[in-house]
């Protein structure tokens, strides 16, 4: 059995019909897994992934919490410790889902995660 040339374009088109919409669903998966970190820091430029689709704003402040694993915990359970590091100020948001920020306090390092919270006072 042999394809045409014809059958060959259509099976292509419509395999990319039905991809391309996934590639953008994955990367809305990416954000919601990756949200909260941040994924750089580039002598004191802090890359996080918190964007506008997170409702960020340029000057909003941000806690950096470190998790830390500290061996077993009860019934043989990980214990995990969240750690405060420090404060983070947004300097420019990228997109729906990056900003850029400048340390305030403490040593974020990658990873560390930071939490964008409704704005209001500060306890």
């Amino acid at each position: 059995m042999t394809i045409s040339g014809k059958t060959l374009m259509m099976t292509t088109l419509v395999g990319a019909m039905i991809a391309l919409p996934s590639v953008s669903n994955a990367q809305g998966l990416w954000h919601r897994i990756m949200r909260g970190t941040i994924v750089a820091n580039d002598n004191g430029a802090i890359t996080v992934c918190v964007g506008r689709s997170d409702g960020a704003k340029i000057g909003q402040e941000l806690l950096v919490t470190r998790v830390t694993n500290t061996g077993i915990g009860a019934k043989g359970s990980t214990a995990w410790r969240l750690q405060n590091i420090g404060r983070i100020r947004l300097t420019e948001v990228f997109d729906e889902h990056f900003a850029q920020a400048t340390v305030i306090s403490g040593s974020p390092s990658k990873n560390d995660l930071v939490e964008l919270r409704a704005e209001g006072p500060r306890p």
